[in-house]
């Protein structure tokens, strides 16, 4: 299932859901880069949309690549770190640990640089809305024929 279908399914039921990714390019010519993210979508809040990290292009691209392993290695350490980041914030939500900000979380992970700061994209999101996924559609889960 995409990350598009998971992100409705949980705003369906207004259910936070962290995802998490990483990825190793090799440019030829160049050092490999290893880059991911950490990303929180609240129901009410922005989405991966709003974040501009989920696009047509990119859900077609990786549509392309299901059931293939491929030549792209995942790496353990810079999971390890995505995946304790994305329990971290799991722990904010559940237990007040740690104030939200207003905008939900997008961490932007560099490899390369081994550092895990917030997405310069944050920067530039206009509103804390989403215009994707409405609270008022929240409910029962509705099907619809491909």
């Amino acid at each position: 299932m995409g990350q598009d279908k998971l992100e409705a399914h949980a705003r369906r039921f207004l259910i936070p859901y962290i995802d998490i990714g990483m990825d190793v390019r090799v440019i030829e010519g160049e050092a490999p880069r290893m880059a991911g993210q950490v990303i929180l979508s609240f129901p009410g809040k922005a989405c991966m949309k709003c974040f501009g990290f989920l696009t047509d292009e990119r859900l077609h691209a990786e549509a392309s690549r299901y059931g293939d392993a491929g030549f792209r290695p995942q790496v353990v350490w810079p999971n390890g770190l995505l995946a304790s980041a994305a329990v971290g914030i799991g722990m904010a939500l559940a237990t007040g640990w740690a104030e939200m900000r207003r905008v939900s979380p997008y961490l932007s992970y560099d490899g390369n640089a081994i550092s895990l700061t917030q997405h310069r994209r944050l920067e530039y999101l206009d509103a804390d809305t989403c215009p994707h996924y409405s609270i008022a559609d929240a409910g029962k889960v509705r099907f619809k024929p491909l």
